[in-house]
């Protein structure tokens, strides 16, 4: 269903998801889902994917919520290519999931 119509109908559509105990997609899920479409339809590299999932986890704080997601995993590759797009990067803040998760 679009974003755009009537709120009404969201309103019915998350009820129904609900019922059914399917999970509701959220923003990351969906930038990731698109990311890795235009990965296999030759419209966007390696790297290129590499630095837009860099993005993601950074504006979501290292949330838990997309760290968890698989194309998530791959944010650390920019390690293992060489890559300086940590550079630029903050440290994850103390408590952060990350700082939890590197220890």
């Amino acid at each position: 269903m679009s974003p755009t119509g009537a709120p009404e109908i969201h309103d019915v559509q998350r009820a129904a998801l609900a019922d059914c105990r399917t999970p509701i997609p959220t923003a990351t899920d969906a930038a990731f889902t698109h990311l890795a479409r235009m990965l296999l339809n030759g419209h966007l590299t390696e790297r290129n994917l590499l630095a837009a999932v860099h993005t993601i986890v950074l504006r979501t704080g290292y949330a838990d919520s997309a760290m968890n997601l698989p194309l998530a995993q791959i944010w650390l590759l920019e390690e293992e290519w060489g890559q300086s797009l940590m550079a630029s990067a903050p440290p994850p803040r103390a408590g952060s999931p990350l700082s939890r998760r590197l220890g």
